[in-house]
């Protein structure tokens, strides 16, 4: 008679008679040869995958080629800017509002004041460089001065 005795290794059985072990866990030459440690199966769902993938991005590049880039032209909506610029007081974003009157200017602006003092009239700001008739006339209506430096 044999008698089945359960050893401490769960999953495995020992004969008595001739100590037979048999076990759950299997060998190393019964293991599937494999890559990664993935199955034939594993391993055709990520290749799969992986086309999907490579599809999917070579979609949205070509679609990224043809998105326009050509350069955005911001243009005021109307002429008038809706309120009047203290000469005197102004920072140089503030000046940089009016037309023809770009960063540099502005600073430039903001410089001569400090440097000479207040301007006396919206013409005085033709001693600054880079600053004309043309400027100021264009400009007159949005300007202001007090002397004062409200």
């Amino acid at each position: 008679m044999v008698s089945n005795v359960p050893d401490d290794n769960a999953g495995s059985l020992t004969k008595a008679d001739d100590h037979e072990v048999v076990s759950d866990v299997p060998s190393a030459e019964s293991l599937p040869s494999s890559f990664l440690w993935l199955t034939n199966r594993d391993q055709l769902l990520v290749v799969i995958v992986s086309v999907v993938v490579v599809i999917l991005l070579a979609v949205k590049w070509q679609k990224l080629r043809y998105v326009d880039r050509s350069e955005l032209i911001v243009q005021r909506s109307s002429e008038d800017i809706g309120y009047q610029i203290e000469l005197n007081s102004a920072t140089w974003v503030e000046l940089t509002q009016l037309r023809d009157v770009g960063p540099v200017t502005a600073k430039r602006i903001v410089s001569d004041r400090e440097e000479f003092g207040p301007f006396s009239s919206i013409d005085d700001l033709q001693r600054v460089k880079g600053v004309g008739p043309k400027t100021v006339e264009k400009n007159r209506r949005w300007l202001r001065v007090s002397q004062t430096g409200e």
